[in-house]
């Protein structure tokens, strides 16, 4: 349960996906979404909409372990 006694807040959500895509559907825009059931708990959510392929610093990482593999 996601409940917090009664407080409220901004959640930001950050979709742990390489690219946000169909997960976007998910998250945002439509009905019985994520922010849908964040809203219903009294939450304010921030969703990023960008994968994480856009940071380039993800891009470093995910590379270096890909070539040392």
């Amino acid at each position: 349960d996601m409940k917090r006694q009664g407080r409220t807040g901004k959640v930001v959500v950050v979709p742990f996906s390489f690219i946000l895509g169909e997960l976007k559907e998910h998250l945002c825009g439509g009905e019985n979404t994520f922010e849908d059931r964040l809203s219903n708990q009294g939450y304010e959510p921030v969703i990023v909409e960008n994968g994480l392929g856009l940071y380039d610093a993800f891009l470093r990482l995910y590379l270096k372990h890909l070539y040392e593999a």
